[in-house]
């Protein structure tokens, strides 16, 4: 076995370099798809209502989270919501933890209840309102996990 790793030394460079290819390319390119699929997590804010008087003012939102670059099964780990009204605070609101598939997405039914009333009163005084939701959670797809914080905003016509 000596005498032919000396005559064949070219040979076994090539063969330990393949080797090494085959075990270290698909590692790197699992933890790429981990890493992606993690940070290309946002966010979507789909469809809102809202009940308001001139003493509370309540919004119900619906939520996507989905990835963009989502190339794995990605797990939303205890996200938390945070909610904005023209810019006034409605509070913020914690859900469950979910996985989605690739091409896929979580839907998140989320309420923000304020009893402030001049916080409901300049609601109740405007029918286009620019709402913003701001989403925190641990997420972990493959080898990867990171605690994230995304947003999306929008503006919404009512009455």
């Amino acid at each position: 076995m000596e005498a032919w790793a000396r005559k064949n030394k070219k040979l076994l460079a090539i063969l330990i370099v393949a080797v090494a290819l085959a075990i270290t390319v698909p590692s790197i390119v699992y933890y790429e798809l981990s890493y992606n699929s993690v940070n290309g997590t946002h966010p979507e804010l789909v469809t809102g209502y809202r009940s308001v008087n001139a003493f509370t003012a309540t919004f119900y939102v619906t939520v996507h989270v989905w990835s963009w670059a989502g190339s794995l099964d990605t797990q939303v780990i205890s996200p938390s919501f945070t909610f904005t009204a023209n810019n006034l605070p409605f509070g913020t609101q914690a859900a469950t933890s979910e996985t989605f598939s690739p091409n896929n997405y979580v839907t998140y039914t989320l309420t923000f209840t304020t009893t402030d009333s001049g916080i409901a009163r300049q609601v109740q005084a405007s029918n286009t309102t620019y709402v913003a939701i701001q989403m925190s959670a641990d997420v972990n797809a493959g080898w990867y996990q990171e605690l994230i914080t995304r947003s999306d905003s929008a503006t919404w016509r009512f009455g």
